[in-house]
């Protein structure tokens, strides 16, 4: 049985979504690609960067990667968010920008703890 090594998962993960997009990634793999897109969004750009690149069907991974995660009050806020599309407010949307932001809720840890326990069940 071979064991998973989750940063190695993680660093492939995030690799082969930059190089063939998300469509083209499992679940768990999926997962871990959006969030760290939505980190990266959020740090240059803002969550509408992302919104406007993976649209709502995007989003909604997004929401289920954050529950995944143990980030409830992101992944609220991210329902949130989805559920006003195409317009949700601004204020919603900067909410949901700082949460992702400061990493409220998750760090590193965190993600690889999800990636050993999805992987394992």
């Amino acid at each position: 049985m071979t064991v998973l090594d989750p940063d190695r998962f993680i660093d492939e993960a995030i690799d082969e979504g930059r190089k063939s997009g998300l469509a083209a990634l499992g679940n768990l793999a999926g997962l871990v690609f959006v969030i760290s897109e939505a980190e990266v969004s959020c740090d240059m750009d803002g969550i509408d960067s992302f919104i406007d690149q993976y649209g709502s069907t995007g989003l909604s991974q997004l929401c289920a990667a954050f529950h995944a995660i143990g980030a409830e009050s992101i992944a609220v806020s991210c329902r949130t968010v989805l559920e006003s599309m195409p317009n949700p407010s601004e204020p919603d949307l900067d909410r949901l920008n700082s949460l992702i932001s400061e990493r409220a809720g998750y760090d590193y840890e965190s993600l690889r703890g999800m990636v050993t326990r999805e992987a394992s069940s």
